[in-house]
């Protein structure tokens, strides 16, 4: 039987050979004659099986023994709870990073149990980043910091933290076992089975062992310490969800461990963000993160790049040379980068340069400084010798600017349009301009070019022939607004009475930012000779 994908968020989907295996022992595990589900969790057979997942589990991230591993119920819904109930208290305090949907969730209900600071958040920009670890600002005597690394609901993530002064607690659900994690940098992660594991219901727990305190206050079931002392077994446990997560377990440490994983999956994901970025109907409204600059310099480039990369439909850099060069004493390396790079921008305008590029990289290989040096293809926009300028009708935001040639498909579209007029074919031509486009024409008269149009005009003749001999596009410099393509030509009509007319024009076309012409002016003289 196909599989399908499944790109749901939770429960995701498994490892293929995993659930081959579970099928195959689902009537009879270990030649016992019984499922998994229906042994006791207090046999000799089921105990092995949880001591061999905790410790598989330990060995993918490599968890020390300063540490307890809990396997319980309630998913991490629960530990939303249990976090302020056994770290802070009603008296305590507590502070969190509000970076979206699961941190608001984890808020809420930290509130009903004890003090809540919020160290940051990105909420007045639509969570548009991850409010970036030096700007969390603790409360006195707080008892830890809870963030959430991968907010899945508005794309946020945040991928690599550093040792806080405040206890950090990290809500692991989405990014657990996606890649390798330094626990040591936690008091405490957790995360709930569905995403990257097993079966949803089941959670897993990292906790500090130091943490581990009784609360005669709480119930036996809300306290880590009971967990941890019956080894995760005071009740009946997930059974069969903690069965399967240590199959999956032992495949991940088969195929590679975290490390290929976090190939596989930044593989996958470079290839669903490019087709988001070059797509005309998805957006992703998240800001990209510079993790590969250096702070300071990340903080500088973030607005350029934001800015640049939103006015960018699709970009393409294709290296053809790179060569790193060290200056002698020194600890920084510089990396030549020869490539061609073709963008198009949303206001249609397309470009393609040749670049020469050196990246500085310091110490930590993050880069503290870059330069840039282009040559442009002469057949695009912006690599064309500017001239000209524009004044306009009366004075504006764009008087004075340089013109530029544009590269829209303006050519094409006139080209297509005296084609068509030619073939007198009336809805090819209207297909061309925007919805009543108005036309001035040479005698002073204007005309509205509603629906139909064009159709009534051409039953006014036997043959047009209209013949371009110049078609030049202009816009105004690094701007949106519409373009305009002047034509010169001549034309003959030989109407249906006999008459002739044959004159040379000067046409001025007015594209809008949309492609569709929506206004025309017309000049006329006796043709020459």
């Amino acid at each position: 039987m196909p599989r399908k994908f499944n790109f749901g968020a939770g429960p995701a989907t498994m490892p293929e050979p995993v659930l081959k295996e579970v099928q195959e022992e689902l009537l009879d595990w270990n030649g016992l004659g019984l499922s998994v589900m229906e042994i006791s969790h207090r046999s000799p057979e089921f105990i092995q099986i949880a001591k061999q997942a905790e410790q598989d589990f330990r060995d993918l991230l490599s968890i020390s023994e300063d540490y307890a591993v809990l396997f319980t119920h309630g998913g991490a819904t629960m530990q939303n709870a249990m976090v302020p109930l056994n770290l802070a208290g009603k008296d305590g305090s507590a502070d969190y990073v509000n970076s979206g949907h699961w941190a608001k969730r984890s808020i809420k209900e930290a509130q009903r149990y004890t003090n809540v600071n919020i160290a940051a958040t990105s909420e007045e920009e639509d969570f548009r980043y991850f409010p970036k670890q030096e700007s969390w600002e603790f409360s006195q005597n707080s008892s830890y910091v809870h963030y959430t690394p991968n907010e899945t609901i508005g794309g946020l993530c945040l991928r690599s933290i550093e040792h806080s002064e405040v206890p950090i607690v990290a809500d692991y659900s989405s990014g657990i076992l996606s890649e390798p994690l330094d626990v040591n940098k936690f008091s405490l992660i957790y995360g709930g089975a569905q995403k990257n594991i097993g079966p949803s219901g089941l959670a897993i727990i990292v906790i500090k062992k130091d943490l581990l305190k009784e609360k005669d206050s709480l119930p036996a079931m809300m306290q880590y310490k009971t967990y941890a002392d019956s080894d995760s077994m005071y009740n009946t446990p997930p059974t069969f969800a903690w069965y399967l997560s240590g199959m999956v377990f032992k495949w991940l440490k088969k195929n590679g461990g975290l490390s290929n994983q976090k190939n596989v999956n930044e593989s996958k994901a470079n290839k669903l963000y490019s087709y988001i970025d070059q797509s005309d109907f998805y957006k992703n409204d998240v800001d990209k993160e510079l993790s590969f600059y250096e702070k300071e310099y990340a903080d500088n480039a973030r607005e350029f790049m934001t800015k640049y990369h939103g006015e960018l439909k699709s970009v393409s850099m294709q290296p053809w040379a790179m060569v790193p060069v060290r200056v002698k004493g020194s600890d920084n390396v510089n990396m030549l980068v020869w490539s061609t790079e073709n963008r198009e921008w949303n206001n249609g305008s397309k470009q393609k340069v040749y670049l020469m590029e050196v990246f500085t990289f310091n110490k930590d290989k993050k880069i503290n400084n870059f330069n840039q040096w282009r040559r442009y293809d002469p057949k695009n926009e912006f690599g064309l010798p500017y001239g000209g300028k524009f004044y306009g009708k009366k004075d504006n935001e764009y008087t004075g600017r340089n013109l530029v040639f544009s590269n829209r498909g303006e050519v094409e579209a006139i080209e297509s349009l005296i084609e068509n007029y030619n073939k007198m074919d009336g809805a090819a031509c209207q297909a061309l301009f925007a919805e009543n486009a108005i036309f001035d024409a040479y005698d002073g008269v204007r005309h509205t070019m509603s629906a139909g149009f064009f159709e009534s005009y051409f039953e006014n003749f036997e043959s047009l022939s209209w013949k371009a001999y110049g078609i030049v596009p202009l816009k105004i410099q690094n701007t949106d607004p519409a373009s305009g393509v002047l034509v010169s030509a001549t034309e003959k009509r030989v109407a249906k009475d006999g008459t002739v007319w044959d004159k040379e024009l000067m046409e001025q076309f007015y594209f809008n930012v949309d492609g569709k012409i929506e206004y025309v002016e017309q000049w006329v003289r006796h043709k020459k000779e």
